[in-house]
Order: structure tokens, then sequence, then C-alpha cells
């Protein structure tokens, strides 16, 4: 299966949400919000939290991490390639934008 990165709408303050477009195959394909043909499969491996105090957040970014039963059935034995493609392209989450 070939896959190519056409684009990700996602970004500060909600990186984990957007439309993801790739070519699958020649076919472009699209993952995500919106209107898009299937869900997100992808969550961040950043999480973010404060302190016991409260007073001091913390952020830890991660790669992306492949949900493969939010995949179709047609790619969900591809859900390694296709979360190499998302993590090649996309900046690693967590952006820090649920604090």
């Amino acid at each position: 299966m070939k896959i190519e990165f056409k684009s990700y709408t996602g970004g500060y303050p909600a990186l984990c949400c957007g439309e993801l477009t790739l070519v699958i195959d020649g076919e472009e394909v699209t993952f995500g919000s919106g209107d898009s043909m299937y869900d997100s499969f992808w969550v961040s491996g950043g999480k973010c939290w404060f302190s016991g105090d409260w007073e001091n957040e913390h952020i830890e970014q991660g790669p992306w991490i492949c949900l493969d039963h939010r995949l179709p059935k047609k790619y969900r034995d591809h859900g390694e390639e296709l979360i190499e493609v998302f993590n090649k392209n996309v900046p690693a989450g967590c952006c820090g934008g649920c604090l």
C-alpha cells in the first residue's frame, strides 16, 4: 500500500483535532473532523497536567499513537504505516491547548 501525506488542518490550540488528507494507492482519503470520509485514528502520545498545587502546568510532547480500532477495516492492517506518515508530517502532541 502506497501512502502519501497531502495535508493536515490541525493546529494550536487543538493540534489533535483536524482533517488529515492522505493519498493511498492513488486515491485521496480524508480522516478526522469535519466532512472527512473516516474518523480520526490518532491520539497524542504526550500529556499535560498541573502540579499538585495547581500553580504549574506541565506539557510533555510525544509521538502520535494509532488507534487501530478506529481505522476502517480496509486500512486496519496498515495502522503502523499510517501513523508513521502522520508522525513524519505533524508536530508531536501534546501542544498544551487542553490547558
